[in-house]
């Protein structure tokens, strides 16, 4: 998107551009400031420099509004990248309003059925279903299947399997693994056509189309998949300590965790490779593995250990001052950790951390067919039995239930915790 090209060497890059932005600000504005100024912002962004990124590409979309003319054509690729920048610092006003003049402008300068709409449109998605707006963030990303199919040639192998899978993982995120699989399986199908096969790209989609099996119960063809994107990180020579594979590393012990073999898990996630940035109070990287670490503790029978894991995770996002923007793992740390505490006999304690759970997740997740909303409900249903509140679970339980229905297949991982609310109702009578 955009005609900027940062080079492979970042830091050569960045010494040019810093040298032709000092140059090119002695004299009035002009295109080449504004190139040199979005070449600049970017490399900032990669070496993940983010107040710089935002300064420098604040200025880019300045000299370029004033310019106008084609000097507005790479502002969708500024806003865009400026929009991650503030992301990453929490400023989420600010960068979904850049995303969404990234998008405007998109349209105004290249035209509705371009590719930086389909781009903008991509980003934008990510950006709103991550931040708690998982509806409007689906209907981008269907937007941009929808253009990516009509107006791309049927061979394309970047654009078109790049929005097919950000719709597919988000419709898996949401709670609808079966529709999930279609759009993943013709991402891996594009990948094999295109010979795209030992690309990183083709690997992470093999990692969330196991997920999406894993949420089927489709255990075996999981760790298939989970071997294959195993296989092109070898070939590629990536390393725990690079970081690469720390997604893979989150997808197999939720694999192991979903089938048994949570000590398994745990051993697993020890591998994950973690850096300043990765750490860092909100990253999102931190915050994945930091639930996984909970989910395979509990199933361990770890309460204390989960408890604490899943408790860092919510005091960090509630003291955040973002909160309502990552209720996407708020709600699986409320859930674990009152987990924790109902194994270890504090009802009490876990009810309000269970019901802000369920709350969240019926905001978050399909409010008919997601198993995590289902989940949140029998972890609530199991508590209020635990104090007493038959009725009120047994009501908790028929929404569960009929979530349930609405899937042929789901793994034991999802239905073995709801026959344990329904034998414990039945025993309570």
């Amino acid at each position: 998107m955009g005609n900027a090209v940062v080079d492979k060497d970042i830091a050569k890059s960045g010494e040019y551009a810093a040298r032709a932005v000092q140059l090119l600000r002695r004299y009035p504005p002009s295109l080449d400031l504004v190139a040199a100024l979005n070449l600049m912002g970017q490399r900032q962004n990669i070496q993940e420099e983010y107040p710089q990124a935002i300064a420098t590409l604040s200025e880019a979309a300045r000299v370029a509004t004033s310019l106008q003319g084609v000097a507005r054509r790479p502002l969708p690729a500024i806003y865009a990248v400026l929009g991650n920048a503030q992301r990453h610092v929490l400023d989420f006003t600010g960068a979904e309003k850049s995303l969404r003049m990234a998008l405007q402008v998109a349209r105004s300068v290249k035209g509705e059925d371009s590719v930086d709409v389909l781009q903008t449109k991509y980003r934008l998605g990510v950006f709103l279903f991550q931040t708690g707006h998982p509806k409007d963030g689906l209907a981008l990303f269907q937007q941009a299947v929808d253009q990516a199919v009509r107006t791309l040639a049927p061979g394309e192998v970047f654009h078109t399997p790049m929005v097919q899978r950000a719709y597919g993982v988000n419709l898996l995120l949401y709670g609808d693994p079966e529709e999930s699989l279609p759009l993943l399986s013709q991402v891996l199908e594009t990948g094999r056509r295109g010979r795209l096969t030992g690309t990183t790209d083709f690997a992470s989609t093999l990692e969330w189309t196991a997920t999406s099996e894993i949420e089927l119960g489709h255990y075996r063809q999981a760790a298939n998949l989970l071997d294959q994107a195993a296989a092109i990180y070898s070939n590629r020579g990536s390393t725990p300590s690079s970081g690469q594979l720390n997604d893979l590393i989150i997808a197999r012990a939720r694999y192991l965790t979903a089938t048994g073999k949570p000590a398994e898990a745990l051993a697993a996630l020890r591998d994950f490779h973690d850096t300043p940035e990765r750490s860092a109070p909100l990253a999102t990287s931190w915050l994945d593995v930091s639930i996984a670490r909970a989910n395979a503790a509990l199933a361990q029978g770890q309460p204390q250990a989960a408890l604490d894991q899943a408790r860092e995770v919510r005091l960090r996002i509630d003291g955040s001052g973002v909160a309502p923007y990552f209720g996407r793992w708020e709600a699986p740390a409320a859930l674990d950790e009152g987990r924790g505490l109902l194994m270890t006999n504090r009802a009490a304690e876990a009810l309000p951390l269970l019901q802000r759970a369920a709350q969240l997740a019926s905001e978050l997740y399909d409010p008919q067919r997601s198993p995590a909303l289902a989940d949140s409900q029998i972890a609530l249903g199991l508590c209020l039995l635990q104090l007493g509140r038959r009725n009120e679970a047994g009501v908790w339980l028929s929404h569960a239930q009929a979530i349930h229905a609405t899937h042929r297949e789901l793994g034991e991982q999802y239905r073995r915790p709801l026959r344990e609310l329904q034998t414990r109702l039945l025993q309570s009578q």
